[in-house]
Formats: structure tokens, sequence, C-alpha cells
């Protein structure tokens, strides 16, 4: 009899540890997304507005000036997207677009503004960019250059 008690007492306890441990991995890994999604934001928002200071400085500049700034791109992040929809101009990233997660820069203070292709809009080219601006008869002109 006291063998079967001590039997039943031991798979309560295992179980009881095995819920507590998958409840406590559950809840990590939830957390870790979320600071996943966090930093991607965080890294698009320093990008956005490290670029939109250039473009700003180009813009300001007159014909013929030119800046640059250099940016980091984390993984899985789509930036660089011109909105013109709420009356002044800026540029947003997706940090996490299956979470529809969007972080947007400072106002951009040339409405002509022309982003090349060279800049990473797709979340397949990500790390450091140098972003380029330079003004050509009032309006600014953006490309992105990789970097190693």
């Amino acid at each position: 009899m006291k063998k079967a008690q001590l039997s039943i007492e031991f798979f309560l306890i295992a179980s009881f540890i095995i819920a507590l441990a998958a409840i406590m991995v559950t809840t990590a890994e939830s957390n870790l997304r979320s600071a996943e999604a966090l930093d991607k934001a965080a890294l698009g928002k320093a990008a956005l507005d490290a670029a939109t200071g250039a473009i700003n400085l180009a813009a300001v500049g007159g014909n013929g000036a030119q800046s640059s700034a250099t940016v980091f791109i984390p993984q899985s992040t789509a930036c660089f997207i011109l909105d013109k929809n709420n009356g002044e101009p800026r540029m947003q990233c997706d940090a996490d677009p299956s979470l529809e997660k969007r972080v947007s820069g400072r106002a951009l203070y040339s409405p002509d503004l022309k982003i090349d292709d060279s800049c990473p809009p797709s979340n397949t080219r990500t790390g450091w960019f140098r972003v380029i601006a330079r003004n050509v008869d009032g309006k600014v002109q953006v490309r992105c250059e990789e970097r190693n």
C-alpha cells in the first residue's frame, strides 16, 4: 500500500512540474517575440530618423546640396516606404510585416522626393546602408549603397 501511494504522489508532483515548465516556456517564448519586434521597430525608427535628417539637410541646402547617413536595416524589415497620405510626406518602416507594426520617421521637407530602387524597400535586403540625398533643381533624389 505504501509503494502505490508513493508512486501516485511522485506522478502527481512530476506532472505538476512538467505543466509549470510548459507554461514558463510558452510565456518566455511570447516575451522573446515581443522583444524582437520592439528591437526591430527601434532600429527601424533610428534608421528612418538618420535618413530623414540627411534628406532634410539636402532639401534645405538648395540646388547641388548633398548629404549622407549610414543606417542599419534589421532582418525581415521593410524600410524606406514613402507615405504622402497624411499631408506631410514621411518615410515608414514595417518593423514586423506579419504583425503589421509600422514606424514612421520625422516629416520630410521636400515634397518632390524620389527614392531610388537601390534603397531596400523589401525585407530581403538588410544590413548597413549609406543613404545619399542630393538636391537637384529643388527635387531631392535619394539612393542607397550597401556597406560591409
